[in-house]
């Protein structure tokens, strides 16, 4: 029993939240894909009432929806009701150990923004109709229920729990909304990077909902493509921006000396010298003086030409 929980404005109907209370999971033995617990960053949405009962759930924990009881689930609940924030993460450790261990957790109360199922004719739908969409974006508390996204590490893994009281409608949308964000900012949209979103209550509390593969619901459609910029938009003010890496530059290398026109054509080298000697004393050798002296002559005309 919750100690001073008022039993006033409900964050969405009373149809909805009997169903939630009643449903129980039947399968329990649904594992986490590998590649989704290597992600650089895990997003998932949840339900505060039903996200000890998912099927990704290992069931050893139903501590938040025990001393939750019977009370509804109001706007801003977390930040009301601080020991309910508490113990939902607590329970949410025990239950999905696997997607918390080693990780930055950045949790996202959803339970501000209106329920979209308060209009029947969105109620069927998940909280992606763009209409939905449109209206949380629309909602003046939007940045400030992300602000803890600013908690967001590039050192170390990171988790984010947008959670909301079914885990239908306004954590699905924020957990859309969040995606295209953190690659931007937290990853500089590097491709090696890997961010995986997960709906907990999918498979087990969606029963009534149109499914994702409604157009309505699609988040690549036309009708949803302003919302997800508009979301870019906004939560890239709030998710760090991390410094991108430059690949390191080679050392510059001091360029090769050209050596001029005397310095190539002539070797001063000792072995050099010593051989243009023996070739000067063979030709004195084996011609007069007059031929010797006018080769001579000319050769340092040649040289003298080159110089020049």
């Amino acid at each position: 029993m919750l100690v001073d929980h008022p039993n006033t404005v409900d964050s969405s109907s009373d149809e909805d939240e009997q169903e939630n209370r009643g449903y129980v999971a039947t399968n329990r033995s649904k594992k986490f894909l590998k590649e989704t617990l290597n992600a650089d960053t895990i997003i998932v949405s949840c339900g505060m009432l039903n996200f000890e009962a998912s099927n990704y759930a290992n069931g050893s924990s139903t501590e938040f929806i025990d001393w939750q009881g019977n009370e509804k689930v109001t706007s801003s609940y977390f930040e009301r009701y601080p020991e309910a924030r508490k113990k939902f993460l607590r329970s949410f450790e025990r239950n999905y150990p696997e997607l918390v261990a080693d990780r930055n957790v950045v949790l996202i109360d959803c339970t501000t923004f209106v329920d979209p199922g308060h209009d029947r004719s969105l109620r069927s739908h998940l909280g992606t109709h763009h209409e939905s969409f449109r209206k949380i974006l629309d909602s003046k508390n939007f940045t400030k229920v992300n602000e803890p996204l600013k908690d967001l590490r590039k050192d170390m893994k990171n988790l984010v729990i947008d959670v909301c009281k079914s885990g239908r409608h306004r954590s699905v949308a924020v957990n859309t909304a969040q995606i295209d964000a953190i690659k931007v900012n937290l990853y500089n949209d590097d491709e090696t990077s890997v961010i995986d979103s997960i709906d907990l209550q999918a498979e087990t509390h969606w029963g009534r909902l149109c499914g994702s593969d409604c157009p309505h619901c699609d988040t690549s459609s036309t009708a949803n493509e302003p919302n997800m910029k508009r979301a870019l938009e906004i939560l890239k003010k709030i998710v760090p921006i991390s410094k991108k890496v430059e690949p390191k530059k080679r050392a510059a290398t001091r360029p090769a000396r050209k050596s001029s026109a005397k310095e190539e054509d002539v070797d001063t080298s000792p072995a050099d010298k010593s051989y243009d000697s023996s070739m000067l004393q063979l030709l004195i050798k084996e011609h007069d003086e007059n031929i010797t002296i006018m080769v001579i002559q000319k050769l340092l005309e040649v040289l003298n030409s080159s110089e020049g």
